[in-house]
């Protein structure tokens, strides 16, 4: 398909967990960040360590955007009902 038009300042998201499908959101709304734009994203503690190589990769797009993942504590979600352990992911575009 046609690449988004990156449009958007900020992107603010909690996306799908299952199956990594956390690192396959953020990737495509990333694409949507104009220059000096930021993501921000709740995602799966796993992509911090993870070592199959979509979590790699993840990870590297990350650093080389200039972002970071920074662990929340253990239950920060548990009055929504989920123990998932999570980490906070910044990116810049």
């Amino acid at each position: 398909g046609s690449e988004p038009d990156p449009v958007y300042t900020s992107v603010v998201m909690n996306p799908p967990f299952s199956r990594q499908a956390d690192i396959d959101h953020v990737i495509h709304a990333f694409r949507f960040l104009a220059p000096g734009g930021r993501l921000v994203a709740i995602m799966s503690a796993s992509v911090a360590f993870r070592q199959n190589a979509k979590t790699a990769s993840f990870r590297e797009m990350v650093s080389f955007s200039g972002g970071t993942i920074e662990s929340l504590p253990d239950g920060t979600f548990r009055e929504s009902g989920t123990m998932v352990n999570t980490v906070i992911v910044t990116m810049n575009a």
